[in-house]
């Protein structure tokens, strides 16, 4: 019998839904379809006058193909890669190298994670097994690439508003942008004092 706690609209119509399930399987089920895993018996419903009005019949159940069936099936996949994204902790250099012909030591490392399409796990850092390049070759004369590793080298003459980077993991790829000043014109004066 329907309690006062329902709405009379949450539990009227040709739908009315009974039950909602969450399973949770065990990491050694192998990957597949697994059939009729799940079924409902209404055994009596009865509506807010008293009178009987489902007996003995089986439920609906909405799965992975949709509702109507009467067994439910379970679609068990392995976790795939669903994307990178790749940061940095600098994305500005200043090259002096123009003006007191001193080499930045500071190198960046691009940081790159993969994201799995299974919400409950966390990302995972790959930047060791990724591949950077310069997206266009001529950024080599503004910045220096080791492996995911961005650095000024002394071959390092020109600055750029934006120098990008691409990033690969897998068949995925993203890009990580960097600015590098560099001053344009160098002029020395000297002043003699009488």
């Amino acid at each position: 019998m329907v309690t006062s706690a329902k709405d009379g609209h949450t539990v009227s119509g040709s739908a009315v839904q009974l039950v909602s399930v969450t399973l949770q399987l065990k990491s050694t089920v192998p990957s597949g379809t697994l059939t009729s895993v799940v079924s409902c018996l209404v055994r009596d419903m009865v509506n807010s006058g008293g009178l009987k009005f489902v007996e003995n019949t089986m439920a609906r159940v909405n799965d992975f193909r949709g509702s109507g069936q009467t067994n439910g099936e379970i679609l068990v996949t392995e976790a795939s890669h669903s994307g990178i994204f790749a940061y940095t902790t600098q994305s500005e250099f200043f090259n002096a190298a123009a003006i007191n012909n001193a080499l930045s030591a500071q190198t960046v490392a691009i940081h790159i994670s993969v994201v799995d399409d299974r919400y409950a796990t966390s990302d995972t850092t790959v930047s060791s097994a990724s591949v950077c390049s310069f997206v266009n070759a001529s950024d080599s004369n503004v910045l220096s690439l080791s492996n995911c590793n961005v650095a000024i080298a002394a071959s390092n003459t020109k600055g750029a508003s934006s120098v990008q980077i691409s990033a690969s993991y897998d068949t995925f790829s993203t890009v990580v942008q960097f600015r590098v000043w560099y001053p344009q014109l160098v002029r020395v004066l000297l002043t003699t004092s009488n």
